[in-house]
């Protein structure tokens, strides 16, 4: 599925490094970051906005409850995280895994090579049990803004 060539550009080294980076500070995040008791909204610890989704539409994007998920991954509440999002503790496996052959990748001076038929397949398999997922918790879930997002819809509204 994945194949570690060698040796490549500077460039495609410096990203494999970077992708480790970025697996630090995800992880760095969901470390701090208190996972919201909703399932879902984790994300506005760091001053983000509710979910458009949630704030117009009273349900879930696919990608609500993704932080909250990685947040209960990374302290070992698998249970948690599976209710706030089903695919979160994979995703989360995925990246570190992935995360750590780049790593590897990088020390030894070879290139992780994802162009690969089976990849390309897993990928578009995968993204569409995601957006699958997401489309039946958007018809399913209403009634899914926590109190504080409704409160926060509703003082919109009024502003109008």
């Amino acid at each position: 599925m994945i194949r570690l060539e060698g040796p490549y550009s500077r460039r495609a080294l410096t990203n494999q490094l970077l992708w480790f980076g970025a697996w630090v500070a995800v992880t760095a995040v969901s470390l701090w970051a208190n996972p919201d008791p909703h399932g879902h909204g984790t994300h506005r610890q760091f001053g983000l906005m509710p979910c458009p989704s949630v704030m117009m539409f009273d349900r879930p994007c696919p990608g609500c409850g993704l932080t909250t998920a990685f947040a209960h991954t990374v302290r070992g509440q698998f249970a948690e995280a599976w209710r706030a999002h089903w695919f979160g503790t994979f995703l989360y496996a995925l990246f570190t895994a992935t995360a750590w052959v780049g790593l590897y990748a990088f020390v030894r001076r070879l290139y992780t090579n994802y162009d690969t038929k089976a990849y390309r397949a897993f990928t578009i398999a995968f993204l569409g049990l995601f957006l699958l997922y997401g489309a039946v918790r958007f018809a399913t879930m209403d009634g899914f803004a926590s109190r504080t997002e409704r409160a926060i819809a509703h003082a919109k509204e009024a502003t109008r």
